[in-house]
């Protein structure tokens, strides 16, 4: 309670603070969770747009991997690789 005291608002009486606390079953963060008004923020859900950005910049990278077992670059030039391609 000591706890709850020191670090809750200045402008709420001890009894209220102390009845919010044994509504909060003696729960020192929730009580002063409720004291400064904090809210968990929800999570925040992915728009449409960012799903199928997620899926195209994984395809990217796939195809990337993909390109870098077939190919290779000499001299900045990109060719097959024969041996690999075969496989």
């Amino acid at each position: 309670m000591e706890q709850v005291l020191s670090q809750a608002p200045t402008d709420i009486s001890e009894d209220l603070i102390k009845e919010i606390f044994s509504k909060n079953n003696e729960d020192v963060l929730a009580t002063l969770s409720e004291l400064w008004n904090i809210k968990k923020e929800p999570p925040k859900e992915k728009t449409k747009w960012e799903t199928i950005r997620e899926t195209c910049d994984e395809y990217d990278r796939e195809m990337a991997k993909s390109i870098k077992k077939t190919h290779v670059y000499k001299d900045n030039i990109l060719t097959t690789n024969i041996e690999l391609v075969s496989k």
